[in-house]
């Protein structure tokens, strides 16, 4: 952990590494504009990321019947951004960047279309702290994802629960414990989530929380996606349309689909002579 009174950051992630997101472009104004969206956990694919709220345990009550017990009932309201340690991938762009091929690739944006944002962990929840104000930094955390063999992560819970009953992934850390499990399917990712445990409730019936940034400050690169350049042409009016709305830092393209030539001499330079 950081401090005693937050933000946190723990799970083998140091402070000051780079990490990557591929960011939509329909959400990229609000970014620019120095709003950061980030959406309640409820929202997650994976069923297993909220395995904890699906959870429940039996006991026995005082007339022999059976109780059964659901940790969802109390669990706190919790939000989450996705980053990643590794900066890129074919599997990271074709998963989370839609490229339409039916439009000119010296269009503007289309909605679906993903920027590789990069910054680092202290640029990243230090603002989430700040935005969100004094005395809630506490609730704020990043950290690696834990991955485990399906089995292992049912275990995991399962002796937790076991040996805690309903106090099992209580409390700030222990939800941010339960937010950071994984299966092993998705290590690809190598991902980092950046989190907010809203312990006070503030913001229960929300589906995202809106957090105050200075995106300059946060962001140090927006990268675009490879097939751009693939294309050809597709990369300047994107750039341009990214420093009309306020984006002073460095703009680059992905090489990942760059064509080269190979020049292999067969002769050695003194043949020339």
């Amino acid at each position: 952990m950081a401090s005693t009174d937050g933000p946190f950051c723990s799970n083998g992630l140091s402070l000051d590494t780079p990490i990557y997101r591929i960011h939509k472009q329909r959400y990229l104004k609000e970014l620019l504009s120095g709003k950061l969206l980030i959406p309640t956990t409820r929202r997650w694919d994976d069923p297993y990321e909220n395995l904890i709220s699906w959870c429940y345990y039996e006991v026995l009550g005082d007339d022999k019947r059976i109780k059964q017990v659901f940790l969802g009932n109390d669990r706190l309201p919790t939000f989450g951004q996705c980053w990643s340690t590794f900066p890129e991938s074919d599997a990271m762009w074709r998963i989370y960047s839609d490229v339409d091929k039916n439009r000119s690739l010296d269009s503007s944006f289309s909605d679906n279309e993903g920027l590789r944002l990069r910054t680092t962990a202290r640029k990243l929840v230090n603002a989430l702290a700040k935005g969100m104000g004094a005395g809630h930094a506490d609730k704020c955390f990043i950290g690696c994802v834990k991955y485990m063999e399906e089995e292992e992560l049912r275990n995991y819970v399962v002796n937790a629960v076991g040996k805690y009953q309903d106090q099992a992934f209580g409390g700030i850390m222990g939800h941010v414990d339960a937010l950071c499990l994984k299966r092993s399917p998705f290590t690809h990712e190598h991902e980092v989530r950046l989190l907010y445990i809203d312990a006070d409730r503030k913001f229960e019936k929300q589906d995202f929380i809106e957090v105050p940034i200075d995106v300059n400050a946060v962001i140090d690169e927006i990268v675009l996606d490879p097939r751009l350049r693939a294309g050809g042409g597709g990369e300047y009016k994107r750039v341009e349309w990214l420093q009309a709305n306020g984006f002073k830092n460095t703009i680059n393209v992905s090489n990942l689909y760059q064509k080269v030539i190979l020049q292999i001499p067969l002769y050695k330079p003194e043949d020339l002579r």
